[in-house]
């Protein structure tokens, strides 16, 4: 009843078809113009081989996962980066399908790691993927605040430690010893390489803490906020609560400051604060920043997987 094909074997107008049509009625808003889908597609390093498309018995392109593989936490991982099926389509096996591919394509390549996101809210597709062998790790919140400049923002003046932050390039942020390499796909270095900045901050003549993020701006040039996407901090650093704080302030406060003139809206969000980070959690709480939508990172590892034949 269905056909899956290879994106690659695809026409670029059949797989924005499937993308645009797969997420109608979606949580947020995905529909994309050719150049913002291949844009994508390249920014998150997905690959068209094993990324597929199905379609239905008259050629309609009705649906479309895309994958990416990378050498991730020293574990060679798979991502699934959007799996959508047009709604006349939905609840008939298309979704499983298209994921049963994707998974067998990640054996072929010997992935050790399968990983993906879904909404908290998505329970029937959060029940497909436990069926086939995933498993929730952890809970991403998406944390923002939409305000103008406030000084101080982080409380840094009552907080000890005085630190040294420098600019730092994603790829060396990535190198450092406490680099969280298990964080899931589009927070790593390696998903930065194009837009992204990183802060490095040391203490008593060592690196201890990170923070890697991305600036956003309009078509005549003026910025419209910031956006992180990772910070962490040494496990041996003294004081984590002040690591976290003076970076944060440095990113979302200091180095914005002759944007944010009031007169104007400037957001300052981080992506994918993991739930089990309690007290990154608590300083932005502190801070006022509230969570806007919340993801279910999952993973599943391959070599121990099983999911039913049936579809």
């Amino acid at each position: 009843m269905w056909t899956i094909k290879p994106m690659n074997e695809c026409t670029i107008k059949q797989s924005l078809q499937a993308w645009n049509d797969g997420f109608q009625g979606y949580y947020v808003p995905m529909t994309m113009s050719e150049r913002t889908f291949v844009d994508r597609l390249a920014n998150e390093q997905m690959e068209a081989r094993l990324s597929y498309v199905a379609f239905d018995s008259s050629g309609e392109p009705v649906g479309l996962v895309l994958n990416g593989i990378r050498s991730q936490g020293g574990r060679k991982t798979g991502w699934v980066g959007g799996i959508g099926v047009a709604p006349q389509y939905r609840g008939q096996g298309v979704g499983r399908m298209l994921m049963k591919t994707s998974l067998e394509a990640y054996s072929t390549e010997g992935v050790e790691l399968a990983t993906l996101e879904a909404f908290v809210q998505n329970e029937g597709a959060i029940r497909l993927y436990e069926s086939l062998g995933y498993r929730v790790v952890d809970t991403l919140d998406f944390r923002g605040l939409e305000e103008g400049e406030q000084e101080n923002l982080f409380n840094v003046g009552s907080r000890s430690n005085a630190l040294t932050i420098r600019e730092a390039m994603p790829r060396e942020i990535g190198a450092l010893d406490f680099y969280r390499g298990t964080a899931n796909w589009q927070v790593q270095w390696s998903s930065l390489l194009r837009e992204g900045r990183g802060l490095i901050a040391s203490g008593n003549g060592r690196d201890i803490g990170y923070a890697l993020y991305r600036e956003q701006w309009d078509e005549n040039g003026c910025k419209l906020g910031v956006t992180v996407l990772q910070c962490a901090v040494s496990p041996d650093a003294e004081a984590p609560d002040a690591v976290y704080a003076q970076l944060l302030e440095q990113v979302m406060v200091q180095r914005q400051a002759r944007w944010t003139d009031g007169e104007r809206p400037f957001s300052r969000t981080f992506a994918y604060v993991p739930k089990s980070n309690t007290a990154l959690g608590k300083l932005l709480d502190e801070a006022g920043f509230g969570t806007k939508l919340s993801l279910v990172y999952m993973e599943n590892a391959l070599m121990n997987s099983r999911y039913p034949d049936t579809m």
